[in-house]
Formats: structure tokens, C-alpha cells, sequence
């Protein structure tokens, strides 16, 4: 750990650091409003009502549509992508911007070591809500943004971070994410993407721990039930269900489904349990929150 003289440093040269990226452009991403964590005070952007209707997912009571079963069976493969503290990315040869220990984004076990996520998990960020990822310096010595396939190995996924019935926090299964495999492929760029989880230091893979849910390339139609297990902030897993307010193209929409920063990349699931989209993005407040159809998706994957 750094001692509280070293932090202050740190945080001193961090901050002379984050000026040099003035001339640096920021990757881009297809949404303005995608559900990644935000360091200042969450906006409820994403909230669909006047109150969060998430709950925890082994405390959940039954009133969100789908039955205590279906969240029991289903949620297993709901897994959060968080990053490793500052000491670790520093040993890695990063310098660790603002997001170390951060829970980031939210995923799901399609394989027994293949994780489906949103694209935009592992951009580089240098932004106006303070959110600086991991970075080097060049050649030239100015800060440089890393590439998705450095930020996306620095990440760690937890399996199982959620409250028992007594409302204690469990202990994760966690893996080191082993390599990117699929980011925006194709044309369009599609904002997915899909990784490869090492395996654990007993020798197991991820699948050993929770069933992957299944795939299903379908086509979405409104009025559909749908249900997203999701790490809203970050936090321990929670379920939340609605339905499907319209599809446009590979765009599924939904006004009714709350989700927070965080909870990119999460799957939003048919009633049947089976993978139809990807959560990307929240503006419930505006006009509805959004995700990518599994169909879409399937188009370009070679993976699925």
C-alpha cells in the first residue's frame, strides 16, 4: 500500500499528469449517456420512475414480474468487471488515472470462459466526469491512452458479488480477464464485445462456478417481458424486469427497466432466461434506456 505521503504525491503528479492530455482525443463511443460509473454524485438519467425499483437479487421479493426462480436460476452468469487497486496498475507499468478499485461495467457468461459485454467498457477515458483510465507515457513523454486490448487485460471480473439473505456482501469468485477477443468487429461497430477469462489460481474456469446463459440471435418485439441483472455502480448484483417498448433496427428500447452507471454491458434477457441484447445506454428520464440486440450482434460475431 502507498503511504499517505506517496498518495499525495501521487495524486499531485496525477493531477499535472491529466493536464497533458489536453491535446489528446478521447475514444469515442456511439453514446454520450452510457452507463459507465461516474466519480461525482450519480444523476438518475437511467431511472425509469420516481424511485429505483431494483432490487438485490437474493432478496428479491417477487413483484418485478418474474418469479424468485427464474432471478435464482438466471442470475448466476452476471458478472461484474471492476479495476484492480492503484498498487496493482502501477505494477503493471500504468499510471493508474481515477478509477482504481472501481466497479466498472457489468457482463455475462455466454461460454465457460467467454464473458459478453459493451464495447465501451475497455475505451480509454480522459473525461468531463472525471474519469481518467489507466495510462502510459510515449515516447515523446506525454500521457498516452491506452488501447482496449491493454485496458481490457488490466480488468478483474467477480462472479457471485452479491447480498446473502442476511444482507452481507458475499465473497466473489474472481478471474483476470485473459485477453480481448471481439471489440465493435464489423462495419458498423457495434458497441460489444466479448473476453476470455483466465483461469482461477485452483485451475478452474468461470464456468465452473456459474452455468453461461444461452445466446439467442432472435428477433425482439415490443411489449416483450425482459430482465436485466446488472452491478448498478458497481455494487452487488441486483435484478430489475420490464418490457420491451420498441426495436428499431438492432436498437431494443425500454422506459420501464432502471438501470445505473455501472450497468453497461449488461444482458438483457428474454423471459425464457436466454440472452436477446446488451444494456448500452440510460436516458429514462429524457426518453428510455437502451441496449443492442443479440441478433445484431450475431451479424458480425464470429464468436456466437
Amino acid at each position: 500500500m502507498l503511504s499517505s505521503k506517496h498518495h499525495r504525491i501521487a495524486a499531485a503528479c496525477l493531477l499535472i499528469t491529466l493536464a497533458g492530455f489536453a491535446s489528446v482525443v478521447v475514444a469515442a463511443t456511439e453514446f454520450d449517456r452510457i452507463d459507465l460509473p461516474h466519480l461525482n454524485p450519480l444523476k438518475p438519467e437511467s431511472l425509469c420512475g420516481i424511485r429505483d425499483s431494483m432490487q438485490d437479487v437474493e432478496l428479491y421479493d417477487g413483484t418485478l414480474g418474474v418469479s424468485k426462480e427464474f432471478v435464482s436460476e438466471n442470475a448466476r452468469s452476471t458478472v461484474r468487471f471492476r479495476w484492480p487497486d492503484d498498487q496493482k496498475i502501477i505494477d503493471e507499468g500504468y499510471v493508474p488515472g481515477t478509477v482504481a478499485g472501481m466497479g466498472w461495467c457489468t457482463g455475462t457468461l455466454v461460454h465457460e470462459a467467454m464473458v459478453l459485454t459493451a464495447a465501451h467498457c475497455f475505451d480509454a477515458l480522459n473525461d468531463d466526469a472525471g474519469r481518467t483510465t489507466p495510462f502510459r507515457y510515449g515516447n515523446d513523454g506525454k500521457p498516452r491512452l491506452s488501447d482496449p486490448r491493454e485496458l481490457a487485460k488490466l480488468q478483474l471480473v467477480d462472479i457471485g458479488y452479491q447480498r446473502d439473505p442476511s444482507r452481507q456482501v458475499r465473497e466473489p469468485m474472481t478471474f483476470q480477464v485473459k485477453r480481448l477477443v471481439e471489440h465493435r468487429p464489423g462495419a458498423n461497430h457495434l458497441d460489444f464485445a466479448i473476453v476470455e477469462l483466465e483461469k482461477d489460481a485452483d485451475g478452474k474456469l468461470a464456468g465452473d462456478y456459474a452455468a453461461p446463459s444461452p445466446v439467442a440471435p432472435r428477433t425482439v418485439v415490443s411489449g416483450e417481458p425482459i430482465v436485466i441483472f446488472q452491478h448498478p455502480d458497481g455494487k452487488p448484483k441486483m435484478v430489475e424486469a420490464g418490457t420491451v417498448k420498441a426495436v428499431n433496427g438492432g436498437e431494443i428500447r425500454y422506459d420501464d427497466v432502471d438501470t445505473w452507471g455501472g450497468s453497461s454491458g449488461a444482458a438483457i434477457m428474454s423471459a425464457e432466461g436466454d440472452v436477446i441484447g446488451v444494456h448500452l445506454a440510460g436516458n429514462c428520464q429524457v426518453s428510455h434506456n437502451e441496449g443492442i440486440s443479440a441478433q445484431a450482434i450475431a451479424e458480425v460475431s464470429d464468436e456466437l
